[in-house]
C-alpha cells in the first residue's frame, strides 16, 4: 500500500458542504448589486465620500436598512467605509455607475430583474420546454420585449455593456486589413461595429437591426468617432440583410433562436454575400466534453438564460457547421479568445476544418 497516495475527502465532507452552500447562497449577491443600482447608490457615491444619512436622503431609503445594505456591499468589495467620513465606491463598485468606462449597470438591472424572474421559474421551464414568455404571454422573448419599453431599454443597454467588455479581445481576431464594408447584422446600437471601424479606418459600416433596437445608435456611433462612415438600416434579418459587404458580423444572434430560425437568418446572409465575402459568427461554443471550469460554467449559464427567455441555445462547433451548410456556407475557421468567446468564420468557399 502506498502510504503517500493522496486521499479524497469522504463523501459529504465539510469541504463539499461548504462548496455547495456557497453556490446555494449565491442569490444574495445578484440582489445586493441590483438593489444598489435601482437605488442609484453608485451615482450618489460617485461624487466622493458620503455618510449613511446623506445617502438615505438622496435615495429615499430607511437609514438603518440602507446601512445594512452598505455593509453587504462592503463585504462584496463594492464600497468601503472611510473612518468617520462615510462610504465611497471601490474600483469594482465604480463599474456600477451608468456612465463609467466599462459600466455593467444595466446588466446588473437585467440579470437581477427580468432574467432573475425567469430563472426563478426554471423548474416549470424544464418540465414543459417552454420559455417564460411563451408560458405567461404566448409569445417569444423578443415579442414580449417589444411591449415593455423600460425592459427593452435596460436590455439593449445591457447588450452594449457586454459587447464593450468583449470587443477588445474579439476585434483583433477579425482580420480587417482588406475589409472595405462591414455589415453588422442584428448589431443593436452599434457598439461592436464602432469598435471594428475604429480598427479599420478605411472601411465603412452598415448597422442592421429592427428599428426599436437601433434607438440611440447614431449617437453611440458618433461618440465612438465613426458615424461619418456608417449607415443605419432598419430591417428584419428574417426577411433579408443588406448587400454589398465584404465582412458580415453576427454577434450573439444565433444563440437566441431555434435551428430553423438560424437557418433562415444564415440563408439571408448567404444570399447577400458575394463569393469573396466572409461571415463572422461570434458565440460561446458548447464544449463536446463539458467540465466545470469558468468557461464551461459561462456557457452553461448562458444556455439556461436562452432556455428560460428565448427559443435559442448554445451550440457546438459541429452544430454550427451543420447550420452553415444548410445555408450553402462552409465553416472555414474557428478562433477563440482567452475568455469564452469564439469567432466562427464562414464563406462560400471550401471548408478548411
Amino acid at each position: 500500500m502506498d502510504t503517500f497516495a493522496p486521499t479524497r475527502p469522504p463523501r459529504g465532507s465539510t469541504d463539499d458542504a461548504a462548496q455547495l452552500l456557497a453556490m446555494i447562497n449565491g442569490a444574495w449577491v445578484t440582489q445586493v448589486i441590483r438593489t444598489a443600482c435601482v437605488l442609484q447608490l453608485p451615482e450618489h457615491m460617485a461624487q466622493g465620500t458620503a455618510d449613511t444619512p446623506a445617502l438615505a436622503a438622496a435615495s429615499g431609503c430607511c437609514p438603518d436598512a440602507l446601512q445594512r445594505l452598505l455593509l453587504a456591499m462592503t463585504a462584496l468589495d463594492l464600497c468601503e467605509s472611510v473612518a468617520t467620513q462615510g462610504w465611497r465606491l471601490t474600483r469594482v463598485g465604480e463599474l456600477l455607475c451608468r456612465e463609467a468606462p466599462g459600466s455593467l449597470h444595466h446588466w446588473a438591472l437585467h440579470a437581477g430583474g427580468g432574467l432573475w424572474q425567469r430563472l426563478g421559474e426554471l423548474p416549470e421551464t424544464v418540465r414543459t420546454g417552454a420559455s417564460w414568455p411563451q408560458r405567461h404571454h404566448g409569445v417569444g422573448g423578443y415579442e414580449r420585449l417589444a411591449t415593455d419599453a423600460q425592459a427593452r431599454t435596460v436590455f439593449h443597454h445591457a447588450m452594449v455593456e457586454l459587447t464593450r467588455q468583449a470587443a477588445p479581445a474579439l476585434v483583433p481576431l477579425f482580420e480587417l486589413d482588406s475589409v472595405r464594408c462591414v455589415v453588422d447584422v442584428g448589431g443593436g446600437q452599434g457598439e461592436l461595429l464602432g469598435a471594428v471601424l475604429q480598427q479599420a479606418p478605411a472601411a465603412r459600416g452598415v448597422l442592421h437591426d429592427q428599428a426599436a433596437a437601433l434607438e440611440g445608435a447614431e449617437q453611440r456611433l458618433e461618440r465612438l468617432g465613426v458615424w461619418a462612415r456608417c449607415r443605419v438600416e432598419a430591417g428584419d434579418f428574417f426577411v433579408g440583410v443588406p448587400v454589398g459587404g465584404d465582412l458580415y458580423l453576427l454577434k450573439s444572434v444565433l444563440h437566441n433562436w431555434d435551428d430553423e430560425s438560424c437557418r433562415r437568418i444564415l440563408s439571408h446572409c448567404a444570399e447577400a454575400m458575394s463569393q469573396q465575402a466572409r461571415l463572422l459568427v461570434i458565440e460561446r461554443l458548447r464544449p463536446d466534453n463539458p467540465g466545470h471550469d469558468p468557461g464551461d460554467r459561462n456557457v452553461a449559464r448562458t444556455d439556461l438564460n436562452m432556455l428560460v427567455s428565448l427559443s435559442g441555445r448554445e451550440r457546438s462547433r459541429r452544430e454550427y457547421a451543420r447550420l452553415f451548410a444548410h445555408a450553402g456556407l462552409r465553416l472555414s475557421s474557428v478562433r477563440k479568445t482567452e475568455a469564452e468567446w469564439s469567432v466562427l468564420e464562414a464563406s462560400h468557399g471550401p471548408a478548411q476544418g
